[in-house]
């Protein structure tokens, strides 16, 4: 893998890490990957193995699009941040976010639809 790519990959588990409010000690605990190994891909010196991206995807809820294509639209990451977190819930947990997104988006979309009211007219 080139180095941007790796330096790229690196600070994706960093921002996912650190976004998670987690040390790279707590990550190493959480993930079973030392925490050498995580300070090493995190500053680009290392190739991680795929077993090794898949644990700390997994911990960090971080989605494959988001580390392996740098140049992807902002929306698609947000959307894929959002993928990589669901995947690493737990079933029943999936399910109340799941209910939860649906309930925030159908109020979102139901003020879209309201019409203006009379200070939004004058403005």
């Amino acid at each position: 893998m080139p180095n941007n790519l790796l330096k790229h990959l690196g600070d994706c588990i960093r921002k996912a890490r650190t976004d998670c409010g987690l040390t790279q000690e707590a990550l190493s605990e959480q993930s079973g990957v030392s925490v050498r190994h995580i300070a090493n891909i995190e500053k680009g010196r290392m190739n991680p193995s795929y077993e090794i991206i898949k644990l700390l995807m997994n911990r960090l809820g971080v989605s494959a699009e988001t580390l392996f294509y740098p140049d992807i639209p902002k929306q698609e990451i947000e959307l894929n941040e959002f993928i990589g977190k669901y995947h690493a819930c737990s079933e029943e947990d999936r399910k109340i976010l799941l209910r939860t997104l649906n309930c925030l988006s159908d109020e979102l979309l139901r003020r879209s639809a309201l019409p203006e009211t009379k200070s939004e007219k004058t403005e």
